[in-house]
């Protein structure tokens, strides 16, 4: 779900330093220990696919998803060097930064919807019924595994288990 919410937030997003600009076309997500590793595919005055590193968290009370000490990865920081100097030495690492931001409070709404619905009416075994609403959702915890991003997710609402003949 990251991907689609970085790539939903930043496609198509240009970026100006000066007269030169690129746009992001493309985001991927890959874990890497305890940090992530964006990969990011680039048109305008510089075209290709550019790696960065970086922290990511998530602000409960605002809905904010936000990547934090965005650098470039190792091999990126030398290519850029030797071919677009300048969008290395304006901070486009820093930029990337700023705008990795994201309200993600319709992504809760969605969830929040999807989930309701399969615990409404939901056959558990014969003539036993589980029943329910969902009223709050609270990001507990983030954590990035070999496999991708675990959230924990808090739940607030009703429950009930309807027995009937």
């Amino acid at each position: 779900m990251i991907n689609k919410i970085l790539n939903d937030y930043l496609c198509n997003k240009k970026l100006y330093f000066g007269k030169r600009h690129v746009t992001i076309k493309n985001v991927k997500v890959y874990p890497a220990n305890d940090s992530l590793i964006l990969a990011m595919k680039l048109d305008g005055n510089v075209k290709g696919e550019l790696f960065f590193r970086s922290k990511v968290f998530y602000d409960n009370d605002k809905s904010i998803l936000y990547f934090r000490g965005v650098d470039y990865d190792v091999k990126t920081k030398n290519a850029l060097i030797k071919t677009a100097d300048w969008l290395y030495h304006n901070g486009f690492n820093k930029k990337l930064e700023e705008i990795l931001s994201i309200n993600i409070d319709n992504y809760i709404d969605i969830v929040k919807n999807e989930l309701s619905k399969y615990i409404r009416n939901y056959k558990i075994y014969d003539n036993i019924y589980l029943n329910g609403s969902i009223d709050e959702i609270n990001v507990n915890n983030l954590y990035i595994e070999k496999n991708g991003i675990k959230i924990v997710i808090d739940f607030k609402g009703n429950l009930k288990i309807e027995v009937r003949d």
